[in-house]
């Protein structure tokens, strides 16, 4: 990757709404906005859009946009504004919980019992290459920061934490090798039509997740009465 192309920005995108058009024309123009509509739907196309540009601001930015703008105070009370209509909503829908661990695991772990309903199961089976570019056009929104958002967090975390989150976070951004970093890994998916190869394979222990399943797995069943070894497999793409 050259230097030009770590330096490229996005154009504005074009408005969803009478919010997002406002703002954008704010960014584009150079002033503050002006006649700012009221919050429709915190889950909204309009608003999420809105959001979601004024928060680029703090990272690479868009073209023709004053790079000033990222502390524009016109803008960031927008911003408070938006997060606080939208923080509010997800805590007034989202059942609270004090199990850190019990969450955790249920966001780490694809139950063995999934429906095979989802995009990733539609995409493997189903799926057509024009609905692959676009769901990697989707996709790379969060893929391409990499881990830029959760870096915010690291000066407000005590000691042990920091710690654990600067070493998942030196992994990401590829140990020191920036060919290996995870978002310039993801960008080269973009290149569908490749022929997928096994490169390497190796027959490890299970670990603790499929340990505490492997009864369950045993009963589908999944795996073979006493299984407790699985084959992990490197796989790279190869131009057809």
């Amino acid at each position: 990757m050259t230097a030009l192309e770590e330096r490229v920005v996005a154009a504005l995108p074009a408005p969803r709404g009478p919010l997002s058009a406002c703002v954008l024309a704010a960014l584009r123009d150079g002033g503050p906005p002006r006649d700012l509509p009221p919050v429709r739907d915190p889950y909204g196309e309009d608003e999420q859009l809105t959001l979601y540009c004024l928060y680029e601001l703090h990272y690479r930015g868009f073209g023709g946009v004053d790079a000033e703008r990222e502390w524009d105070l016109d803008l960031l009370r927008v911003r408070q504004a938006l997060e606080r209509e939208f923080l509010g909503a997800l805590r007034a829908e989202v059942p609270p919980g004090d199990d850190v661990e019990q969450e955790i695991a249920g966001l780490l772990t694809e139950p063995v019992e999934a429906d095979g309903a989802g995009v990733s199961y539609h995409l493997l089976r189903d799926g057509e290459a024009w609905q692959l570019r676009e769901y990697l056009a989707h996709r790379s929104l969060y893929h391409l920061k990499e881990a830029d958002p959760q870096a915010w967090v690291i000066p407000r975390l005590p000691a042990a934490a920091k710690a654990a989150l600067v070493t998942v976070e030196h992994d990401e951004y590829g140990a020191g090798d920036p060919e290996r970093v995870h978002a310039r890994l993801f960008a080269a998916m973009e290149a569908v039509g490749l022929d997928a190869r096994v490169v390497a394979r190796a027959e490890l222990p299970f670990g603790p997740v499929m340990r505490a399943r492997a009864a369950l797995l045993e009963g589908r069943p999944l795996i073979a009465p006493g299984q407790r070894t699985e084959e992990i497999v490197v796989v790279a793409g190869a131009r057809r």
